[in-house]
C-alpha cells in the first residue's frame, strides 16, 4: 500500500542509507512495487536525542578533565537545538560561533580541536534539519526527536527476549483488525 498523503516530514538518525533513500523519493517517483509512492515536499529532519549522542561522542573527549566547561559546550548544544523563536533563526550563526569557539578555547589540543572541528562544521550545515527554529517551520507536532520510537523498539525488544508468544500474539492481532476493517468498509460500500 501506498501513502495517501505523503508525511510532512520524517525524522532520521544521520544514517547515510537514510538519506539516500529519502533523497530518492523526493526526487523522482520509484519503480516497481511502490511506483506511485513519491514525496517530493517531504522533509528530512534529524533527530536532536542522535544529534546528542554524536556531539557527546565527537566532543566530549575533547575537553578532558574540564567538566565545567562541557557542560557549558553542551548547554550552548542544547541551545541551538531548541530554541524556537523566529529570532532565533537571525541570531543562529552568531550563537552557532559561540559554541565552535567555546569548544577551541576549552579543547585539549588544536589537534583533538580539528577533528571536533569538521564534524562540528558538518552539524551547522545541517542546521535546518535540527535545530528547532528551522525545524518548526514544517508542522511536527511538537517533534524533535525519533525517541519515542526509540523507545517502543526498545520495550518490544525486552518484550520479544520474555515471550517467544508475543509477536505471535501481535500477528493474530493485525490480522484480526485488518479483518474487521475490511468486513466495515465492505458494509460500507453496499449501503451507498
Amino acid at each position: 500500500h501506498t501513502f495517501r498523503i505523503p508525511p510532512a516530514a520524517i525524522f532520521t538518525d544521520s544514517a547515510p542509507a537514510l538519506a539516500a533513500a529519502l533523497r530518492n523519493m523526493q526526487s523522482s517517483p520509484p519503480s516497481g512495487m511502490y511506483q506511485h509512492t513519491s514525496w517530493p515536499h517531504t522533509k528530512h529532519m534529524l533527530c536532536i536525542f542522535h544529534l546528542w549522542q554524536n556531539f557527546y561522542r565527537q566532543l566530549k573527549g575533547l575537553f578532558g578533565s574540564k567538566t565545567t566547561q562541557w557542560h557549558e559546550a553542551a548547554n550552548l548544544f542544547w541551545g541551538l537545538g531548541k530554541e524556537s523563536g523566529t529570532s532565533a533563526i537571525a541570531t543562529f550563526d552568531a550563537r552557532f560561533l559561540r559554541l565552535t569557539d567555546f569548544v577551541k578555547l576549552h579543547c585539549r589540543t588544536s589537534e583533538h580541536y580539528d577533528k571536533g572541528a569538521a564534524w562540528l562544521q558538518s552539524l551547522y550545515q545541517r542546521r535546518e534539519k535540527w535545530a528547532a527554529c528551522f525545524v518548526y517551520a514544517t508542522f511536527t507536532y511538537g517533534m524533535h526527536s525519533t525517541q519515542r520510537a526509540e523507545a517502543m523498539q526498545h520495550s518490544t525488544k525486552e518484550a520479544l527476549g520474555k515471550s517467544k508468544h508475543l509477536l505471535k500474539d501481535l500477528a493474530r492481532i493485525l490480522v484480526e483488525k485488518n479483518l474487521r476493517r475490511r468486513q466495515t468498509s465492505e458494509a460500507d460500500d453496499i449501503r451507498k
